[in-house]
């Protein structure tokens, strides 16, 4: 167990650092544009070139990262069990060095409101080798015809930076962090893998 992993998180990114939308949660963050159509394959590999690209610039100085997984699990606090398994076979393997806590699902957003239901999340370092690993599991996640798939959200941090990266799925990533000057650089760098939708709020922040 390490506590320290979700206190930093916080302390860094704030309370809601794993959540869902995070562009539209914090100010000044950047929201790229990743697949381009096409099967289930082409669209996660292209997916992954592109987020790659993006994040040569964000890890080139690091050699470790910072991970935390999440995973709804319904009412079966064993899900976590069928994480590992994926994860293994896409080759991460999560070390003992690790913290995993459990946090009821609030009530508005069951699937079943006559149950108590729970997301999973867990917190760990791993090599800068397995980011495109991690991106993998992250554009599977909508396509269950393609394994390993642990189905499972992917936050990213580089605590050095004070930046946080959410690959939410193909479709897309978000970028945030109270570094805004870093976001500047790669909003300048990568401003033609930007999402046209958001790109007004964005030239706001950066220009």
């Amino acid at each position: 167990m390490n506590p320290k992993i979700s206190r930093s998180i916080e302390e860094m990114f704030g309370i809601q650092a794993c959540g869902n939308a995070l562009f539209y949660a914090h100010p000044d963050g950047l929201r790229f544009e990743l697949s381009e159509g096409g099967e289930p394959l082409e669209q996660v590999l292209t997916a992954l070139r592109k987020a790659s690209l993006i994040c040569e610039d964000l890890f080139d100085a690091v050699d470790s990262i910072t991970v935390c997984l999440w995973r709804f699990a319904g009412n079966d606090k064993f899900a976590l069990r069928k994480v590992l398994r994926e994860l293994k076979n896409v080759g991460i393997a999560i070390p003992e060095e690790r913290e995993i806590w459990f946090a009821p699902v609030p009530f508005e957003d069951r699937f079943d409101e006559s149950i108590e239901e729970w997301r999973i999340s867990v917190a760990f370092q791993l090599p800068i080798t397995k980011l495109q690993s991690l991106f993998w599991c992250a554009f599977t996640v909508d396509f269950p015809s393609l394994h390993p798939n642990p189905r499972c959200d992917v936050y990213i941090f580089n605590f050095k930076d004070r930046i946080l990266v959410h690959p939410y799925d193909d479709r897309g990533m978000d970028i945030i962090g109270p570094n805004k000057d870093f976001l500047r650089k790669l909003y300048v760098k990568h401003n033609s893998l930007l999402l046209d939708y958001d790109r007004a709020r964005m030239s706001k922040s950066f220009e």
